[in-house]
Formats: structure tokens, sequence, C-alpha cells
């Protein structure tokens, strides 16, 4: 009996198809799904940030030492400080109707790990993209 549930559970398994799909529901009721297939991931690494903080000029104090601090301790945040993340997500309104919503281009995903000054820097220059809700993070990305 043993043997038989040894080889039945993942026969199961392989047939369910294990997908990585994300389906939820939002507020209004929308059921929102979005494929894997459609997943696009770029890492944002402590390299780029290095890079589009020493290349910045300010000229109030606060500022020159916020960068010079944030330079200066930057080798010990993590290596990945965020993802771009970009997908398409289908819809499914209360009548059951299919709605393919506009692509989410270049979201934000930031590194749970990313201390708050570091987060901070990046949302103002990345202030012009979306942060997705944190469950298509948390589904998603891996840090």
């Amino acid at each position: 009996m043993k043997l038989l549930l040894l080889l039945i559970v993942p026969l199961l398994a392989a047939i369910s198809g294990c997908s990585n799909n994300l389906s939820y529901k939002t507020e209004e009721g929308k059921k929102i799904l979005i494929r894997e297939d459609t997943v696009q991931i770029q890492k944002i690494l402590r390299d780029d940030f290095r890079e589009m903080y020493k290349a910045k000029f300010y000229d109030d104090t606060k500022s020159k030492e916020t960068q010079a601090f944030l330079l200066k301790y930057s080798y010990m945040s993590p290596r990945v400080h965020a993802n771009y993340i970009s997908f398409t997500a289908i819809a499914r309104d209360s009548s059951n109707k299919k709605i393919i919503m506009p692509r989410i281009e270049n979201a934000i995903c930031f590194n749970p790990k990313l201390g708050k000054k570091f987060r901070a820097a990046w949302e103002l220059e990345l202030d012009k993209n979306t942060f997705p809700p944190d469950n298509i993070c948390k589904h998603f990305v891996k840090f």
C-alpha cells in the first residue's frame, strides 16, 4: 500500500501541471490572472546604484552628506537592490468576462532587505515607475 502511494503522489503532482501562474481577487471583486510566461524580470544591482549616485551633483550640504554616506556604505547593502518586472494580466469581472489588461512595463519590486535610505534614494530616481501589489512581487521575484 505504501509503495502504491509513493508511485501515485508524484504522478498526480505531474498531472496537475504545477504552474507558477498567479491568480488573486481585487477588493472590487475582479479576478486577476498573471501567467508566468508573460513575466519578464531584470535585476537592479548595487553597482547600478553606485553608478547612478556617483553621477549626481548636489548643491546643498545635507544632500551631499547623504550621497557620501550612501556611497560609503553601499557595499554593505544587498547585491540585488530591486527588480524591474513587466507582465500582462488578465482580469475577469463579476460577469466572468475576460479582459486583457495593458502590459505593465518596468514596475519596481524592492528587495525587502534593502535599507530605508537606499530605497528612498531609488524611489526619488524611479518616481515615474509603478510599484505593483506586494503579492505580485512576492510570487515572481526571488531575492
